[in-house]
């Protein structure tokens, strides 16, 4: 009687170790891929991202319509690809304001690609309408753009120590 006691405790032990470790490895687990796959999100989007407001820079309005279209499609790729993603509950908000920093993201980009053919269209034909639409395009973006950065901070400021 005195073994059965005892190998039900341990029974009981393991399970309760079960319960208990098994989730948070996972979480662990989980964590780190999300991290992992955000870094190479990061790593390719701020690069277009940086070329994109470089051309606007230089008025290479064309070429910066382009990039921005590629910013649009590649932030959607990784948005899909980071959604599903689990992570714990320690990680949770970090995520919900990385995802929303991703949709302004879009937005911006989308804004840029809709605006600067415009733009070009308007200075080129000396059209106001075109000009006019242009900047409401581009003011749009700016503003989610404002919103993209408060996020990503956001998303920063919420990683767990």
């Amino acid at each position: 009687m005195k073994n059965w006691v005892y190998a039900g405790g341990v029974v009981l032990f393991l399970l309760v170790v079960g319960f208990v470790a098994v989730p948070a490895a996972m979480d662990y687990q989980n964590d780190q891929a999300y991290l992992t796959v955000w870094g190479q999100a990061n790593t390719e989007l701020t690069g277009i991202y940086a070329d994109c407001l470089k051309m606007g820079q230089a008025k290479a309005f064309a070429s910066a319509g382009k990039t921005a279209t590629n910013l649009s499609v590649r932030t959607k790729y990784w948005y899909d690809k980071l959604s599903p993603m689990p992570v714990s509950k320690n990680m949770a908000d970090s995520k919900t304001a990385r995802m929303q920093a991703l949709t302004e993201e879009i937005a911006f980009a989308d804004g840029w690609a809709a605006g600067l053919p415009k733009l070009i269209d308007g200075e080129r034909d000396k059209n106001l309408p075109d000009l006019m639409s242009s900047m409401s395009d581009i003011r749009g973006a700016s503003e989610h753009q404002t919103r993209m950065i408060q996020y990503t901070k956001m998303a920063d400021d919420s990683l767990p120590k």
